[in-house]
C-alpha cells in the first residue's frame, strides 16, 4: 500500500536501529560507580537497513554509557514485522526492558494490554514536564491522563513543489491557502501529457488534514467515538475529494507510481503532500529535481499537518525500570539534539529546534514551523482492519466518483462506530 510504503519510512528511516551490545563505558569516579549495582536494560526496535546505522546507534549511546557507566546497553534488533513480533514477544515474557512504540495505530495495543508502564511519576521524579514535548507527539501516548511512551522524533507532513514546473507556469510562491492550492494545482496540470498539478495518496493519512483544517476531527479527545458526522468533517473531506473530482490532483498509479513521493520524483507531479522522509528519497533517486518545500495551506479554520512520532517505553517486566528510565530520559532529553541530527528527524522538543544542525539544513525550516500546529497520526485500539481496510476502500470510492463524500464519511463513521460496540463502548 502506498501509504504505508511512506509513512513506514517515518519509523524505519528515523531509529538508525542496529545490533548493539557491550557498548564502552566510560570512566567515572571509582566511588560515584560503586554506588550503583552493574545492570543491563535491553533496547527494543527495529532492525537496521545498513551496516552505517549500526555505528551510528553506537555511537548515540556511548555518551549514555558515559554518564551511566554502571548501566549497561544490550540492543535487541527486531527484523520483520515490528508490531507483530513485539506482540509475540510480550506473550512469552522476552520483550526488551526499553522498546519502541509507532504511530497509526502501533501504540495503543501495548498501552491497552498493559505491557508497558505509565511514566508521569518517572518525569516529576526527574524534573520533567509533559509541556516540554510537543502536545501533538504527546497526545499519541496519553490515555486516562497518563503518558506510557516519551517521544523521541517526529515527522510531519509538508507541501513539496517543484520549482522548474513553477517557474515555467509563471507561479511565483507555494500556495498558503485551500483556494491558491486548487488555482495552482489547475494552471500546473496538463492532462494530454499526464502532467498533474498534484499528487497525493488515496488514505486517510493524506485527508486526514484537511478534516483538521476545516475544524473537523475523526476521533473524539478520548478515541472512544467516531467524530466524522459532522460538517467540518465533510467540508474537509469534500475539498480533499475535489481535487481529484476535477482533474486536477492524481493517485500514484495514474501516473505509473506507487506512491506520491515517486509521483514528484519523475516530474509526473508540480506538487506533492509528503513527510520529511521524501528529502531522502529526492537526494538518493531523483537529484536533479530543484524543489522547494513550504507548510501546507491553511485551511478554512486553521493550519494543520499531521504527525508521526515515535516513542520510547519501558515494559512491565523490566527488571530496573529505573535504570531503563534513565536509559529513556537520556534518548529523549539530553541525547535528543544528537539523535535527530543523526538520523535527520524531527525534535520533539520545542527546545531542540534551534540546534546548529537545522540551521545549517535550511531545508528543514518548513517542517519545523509545522511542529506546533501537528496532530499525531494515530488510531484506537482494534482499529487495525479498519484502517487498512476500510478507510482505503471508502476513499478509493469517493475519490473516483462512485460514492459521494457525504456517503463515503457516512459509511466510515458506521464502520468505526461498530468496531467501538464490539469492545463494549
Amino acid at each position: 500500500m502506498a501509504k504505508q510504503h511512506a509513512i513506514m519510512a517515518v519509523g524505519t528511516a528515523a531509529l538508525l536501529i542496529g545490533g548493539v551490545s557491550g557498548l564502552a563505558a566510560g570512566k567515572a569516579p571509582r566511588q560515584f560507580v560503586a554506588k550503583h549495582k552493574a545492570v543491563t536494560v535491553t533496547l527494543g526496535g527495529w532492525a537496521a537497513y545498513s551496516k552505517n546505522n549500526v555505528q551510528q546507534m553506537y555511537n548515540f549511546l556511548k555518551p549514555f554509557e558515559r554518564e551511566f557507566p554502571w548501566i549497561h546497553v544490550k540492543y535487541l534488533p527486531v527484523a520483520g514485522n515490528y508490531e507483530t513480533i513485539l506482540k509475540t514477544e510480550y506473550v512469552a515474557g522476552d520483550a526488551a526492558d526499553v522498546v519502541a512504540l509507532n504511530n497509526g495505530g502501533q501504540a495503543s495495543p501495548f498501552i491497552d494490554a498493559g505491557d508497558v508502564v505509565a511514566l508521569n511519576h518517572f518525569l516529576a521524579a526527574s524534573h520533567q514536564r509533559v509541556n516540554n514535548f510537543y502536545q501533538g507527539t504527546t497526545s499519541l501516548f496519553t490515555y486516562h491522563n497518563q503518558l506510557y511512551a516519551i517521544p523521541r522524533d517526529q515527522d510531519v507532513l509538508a507541501l513539496f513543489y517543484n520549482k522548474t514546473m513553477f517557474a515555467k507556469a509563471g507561479i511565483k510562491s507555494p500556495p498558503k491557502t485551500w483556494a491558491q492550492l486548487a488555482t495552482d494545482a489547475k494552471i500546473l496540470t496538463d492532462a494530454k501529457a499526464h502532467v498533474y498539478g498534484l499528487g497525493i495518496d488515496p488514505s486517510e493519512a493524506y485527508w486526514g488534514e484537511f478534516v483538521i483544517q476545516a475544524g473537523g476531527t475523526i476521533f473524539n479527545a478520548g478515541k472512544h467515538q467516531m467524530t466524522l458526522n459532522t460538517k467540518a468533517a465533510l467540508r474537509g473531506f469534500s475539498y480533499y475529494v475535489s481535487l481529484y473530482r476535477r482533474g486536477i490532483a492524481a493517485q500514484p498509479s495514474q501516473v505509473g507510481a506507487t506512491w506520491s513521493g515517486q509521483s514528484f520524483g519523475i516530474g509526473r507531479v508540480a506538487m506533492t503532500i509528503e513527510g520529511g522522509w521524501l528529502n531522502g528519497s529526492l537526494k538518493q533517486d531523483w537529484p536533479s529535481i530543484k524543489y522547494g518545500v513550504a507548510p501546507l495551506p491553511k485551511g478554512p479554520v486553521n493550519r494543520a499537518t499531521l504527525s508521526f512520532p515515535v516513542g520510547w517505553a519501558i515494559s512491565k517486566t523490566a527488571p530496573n525500570k529505573q535504570a531503563a528510565w534513565d536509559l529513556v530520559n537520556y534518548m529523549t532529553n539530553q541525547g535528543q539534539p544528537a539523535w535527530v541530527a543523526g538520523t535527520q528527524a524531527l525534535p520533539t522538543r520545542p527546545s531542540v529546534t534551534s540546534i546548529n544542525y537545522f540551521k545549517q539544513h535550511p531545508i528543514w525550516k518548513p517542517f519545523l514551523a509545522s511542529l506546533p500546529v501537528a496532530r499525531a497520526w494515530t488510531f484506537p485500539n482494534g482499529f487495525d482492519q479498519y484502517a487498512s481496510t476500510t478507510l482505503n476502500n471508502q476513499t478509493l470510492l469517493a475519490v473516483e466518483g462512485q460514492e459521494s463524500p457525504a456517503a463515503a464519511l457516512k459509511h466510515l463513521q458506521q464502520a468505526g462506530q461498530q468496531v467501538f460496540r464490539s469492545q463494549g463502548q
